[in-house]
């Protein structure tokens, strides 16, 4: 325990794994780097001391690290060469990892009957356990420091085993029951020993209370060329009457022959019901991948625990992942996981040493409250670009379609009106309209993943004719007053801009484009109300106060600047009465139809049915379907 690490001084503070930190910590003992002369060595080494030792004296116990073996996700163990400074200069290898590697390089005389009952039983309580073993070398040292790891990790003694429990972190639980109520899938991916994992996995509540657990095994197949042979073993609730104590060989159902062949088995010793979680070892993962493909599918849409896996099954692990089609994020926050980090859509390092060079995100915090807050984010950005989108491709409509009316009578809009709409109203909006904040809660509905999903051409198209409509209504309206004079085309020195027909379109398109950003702007489930957004809502006020004034009351030099035609306003207000009821009525149309009518569910199953899809894009529904209409799967029998 406390020569056994990668400890370091830097800047007079110790850093190092957490892990070895805690554990040398508990030692009490004293960590050292100096100079060390003596007449086989000449060196600079760190050495460790117990607390308040007599230097002075040639008893006094003190350890130098000579040489470090460090540890290695493949091989699951560290181990150094220490010298017992003295007369003597003692050498030995000190070595810990996982229990069940350090187990096969020990002595079998040294190794305790109970090993493996114990083991479990605290792989069971949530214990992280490692094994301690060494072996002292009859070799000085200019020997030893050209000894192979093979030859210096061989023939140890063990020594026993350390129990560390990590307790559960008081957001951890919570997190965890709010990313399962919005329908966000957890599974748990380490290096732990799987019975950790999966006590580990009960305690955060990512296992509910009471469901089975089915651990799938693979056995190394002999001959190497022939299929792995599968087991199963099933686990209740710990102490339950179903947690595994006997066993017994099932056969395979003949249901999905193909996938399990070469004398796969089962074992299990109750019948099981779903709803069921797996858990699997990186051993079997790497056995059952590449002989089992269909079946790999399968546990993952049901895997929930992945233990003792390595920094490349990980990786490989996420990969598989999406390649069901699942938007995958992890959090990790050590060497071992950047891989993973990196090959994932999403990945956050919850610490600042090496995961987060490979991350895009680095949480601030330890802990995984971060998790929410960046799907939250993720979605809000999603759908405020999708809102950009629309909005600017409403704007091109929304002009086009002005252009198109007023050039049926061979007008246009003026320069300045261009100007109007184009920096003023526009560039305002587009600068201002992302700034709202994302909703404090999340949805159990994904948001629109793709800019020709139904619901993104659906909004679009009906935008388009309400918009289209309103303009063509508002000509027609003053098309059937009296008073209204149809522009004299014939005059060869008008410009043909400033008449009755470029007021309406003029200002009935000026206020689509507020109208329009305000509707595009709809708050829950993925972003707060627009009016939250204050410096919008000043914008928008800003916008419709000066659109309304412009119209009513603008003087006559700004008006001519504008190049608007002079409707009396005493003799007609009851024009601008009616005009002002259809540019509202626009408004109320647009923003109920964005807010109310779409997101309806009956609407949206109606949009859905529209594109009579045959089968779901994405391989995990797929693969759903498949387990959801065999009913027997993962065809477990109780009977002999």
């Amino acid at each position: 325990m406390a020569t056994c690490h990668s400890l370091t001084w830097i800047n007079n503070e110790l850093v190092g794994d957490p892990l070895d930190l805690k554990m040398f910590e508990a030692t009490k003992w004293v960590y050292e780097e100096s100079q060390m002369s003596m007449s086989a060595l000449q060196s600079t080494a760190v050495t460790v001391r117990p607390p308040n030792a007599d230097l002075s004296s040639e008893s006094a116990l003190q350890l130098a690290i000579m040489h470090q073996f460090p540890f290695s996700s493949e091989l699951q163990r560290m181990s150094v060469l220490v010298n017992q400074i003295g007369p003597r200069h003692q050498m030995q290898v000190f070595g810990k990892g996982a229990p069940e590697t350090i187990v096969t390089l020990c002595d079998p005389s040294t190794v305790p009957h109970t090993f493996s009952e114990v083991l479990t039983d605290l792989a069971k309580q949530g214990f992280r356990v490692l094994a301690l073993a060494y072996r002292p070398l009859d070799m000085p040292w200019h020997t030893c420091r050209k000894l192979a790891r093979v030859d210096a990790e061989k023939n140890l003694t063990m020594l026993g085993l350390l129990a560390l429990r990590n307790t559960l972190k008081p957001e951890t639980a919570p997190v965890l029951q709010e990313l399962r109520e919005a329908d966000i899938r957890t599974v748990m991916v380490t290096g732990d020993n799987i019975q950790t994992a999966v006590s580990v996995a009960r305690e955060c509540c990512m296992i509910p209370s009471g469901q089975k657990i089915l651990m799938l095994n693979a056995l190394t197949p002999i001959p190497p060329e022939t299929k792995p042979t599968l087991s199963w073993s099933v686990a209740g609730e710990p102490g339950d009457a179903s947690e595994i104590s006997s066993s017994i060989n099932i056969p395979l159902s003949s249901v999905n022959e193909n996938s399990y062949q070469n004398g796969a088995s089962v074992i299990c010793n109750v019948p099981v019901e779903r709803p069921f979680c797996i858990a699997m070892s990186g051993k079997t993962y790497a056995l059952v991948r590449p002989n089992y493909p269909e079946l790999m599918e399968q546990m993952l849409m049901r895997g929930t625990v992945f233990a003792r896996m390595t920094p490349d099954q990980k990786t490989q692990l996420i990969q598989d992942f999406q390649k069901l089609g699942y938007c995958v994020g992890m959090c990790g926050d050590g060497a071992n996981d950047c891989g993973a980090l990196k090959a994932a859509h999403a990945g956050i390092s919850l610490s600042e040493a090496e995961a987060s060079v490979a991350s895009p995100f680095t949480s601030k915090t330890a802990d995984i409250s971060c998790v929410p807050k960046v799907i939250r984010e993720g979605r809000a950005a999603l759908v405020t670009s999708f809102s950009i989108f629309k909005f600017m491709a409403l704007y091109s409509i929304i002009q086009y379609v002005s252009v198109l009316i007023l050039y049926t009578i061979e007008s246009n809009l003026g320069d300045q009106q261009y100007l109007y709409i184009d920096v003023y109203i526009i560039l305002a909006i587009a600068v201002v309209m992302g700034r709202t904040h994302a909703y404090p809660s999340l949805a159990t509905r994904r948001p629109p993943g793709s800019l020709s999903g139904v619901h993104v051409i659906a909004s679009l198209c009906i935008q388009i004719v309400l918009q289209s409509g309103f303009q063509a209504g508002a000509y027609s309206y003053l098309e059937s007053n009296d008073w209204y004079v149809p522009l004299n085309v014939t005059d060869p020195n008008s410009d043909n801009i400033n008449c009755s027909e470029n007021f309406v379109v003029f200002f009935v398109g000026a206020f689509q484009y507020i109208w329009v950003a305000m509707a595009f702007s709809q708050g829950k489930p993925y972003r707060l109300p627009f009016y939250t957004n204050y410096l919008f809502l000043l914008v928008l006020s800003l916008l419709v106060l000066s659109t309304f004034g412009l119209m009513y009351v603008a003087p006559y030099k700004l008006a001519n600047f504008f190049q608007l035609t002079s409707i009396p306003a005493y003799e007609h207000w009851t024009f601008r009465y009616i005009l002002t009821a259809l540019i509202v009525s626009n408004f109320l149309l647009s923003y109920v139809t964005e807010v109310l009518i779409l997101p309806n569910k009956h609407v949206m199953g109606f949009l859905r049915r529209l594109r009579r899809k045959k089968q779901p894009k994405n391989r995990y529904k797929l693969v759903e379907q498949s387990i959801q209409a065999d009913p027997g799967w993962p065809h477990i029998d109780s009977k002999r």
